[in-house]
């Protein structure tokens, strides 16, 4: 992040619109990484699970692989990251449109 920014302010070229692209997702990327928000979690639960899972599955994988304390609630969070990314459910905020549901508490990525 501070070679980019460092480029950005300090250099008399110009950097390409593709560079700055790759350097944002970067820096998106370690964000993720350092404080991830749910979704980040459950996509990340998916691609363990090869793109489709039962909710049990994916709280397992969540409950191995998570680096953040988990509450009592934790699952419910899980669900509303789920639910908030899919056009299949009421609960759907109309960004990415990620999840597909398949059956009654049966998920895949779109």
């Amino acid at each position: 992040m501070n070679s980019f920014r460092n480029q950005l302010i300090h250099k008399t070229d110009i950097i390409s619109s593709e560079k700055i692209r790759i350097s944002i997702d970067e820096i998106r990327e370690i964000n993720h990484k350092l404080k991830p928000n749910w979704n980040f979690e459950v996509l990340e639960a998916f691609k363990r699970l090869n793109g489709e899972a039962t909710l049990p599955e994916i709280y397992k994988s969540i409950e191995e692989n998570t680096n953040r304390e988990l509450t009592t609630s934790w699952q419910s969070s899980v669900r509303n990251a789920i639910y908030h990314y899919s056009s299949d459910v009421e609960l759907f905020i109309g960004k990415e449109d990620l999840y597909q549901k398949i059956d009654t508490g049966k998920w895949k990525l779109r």
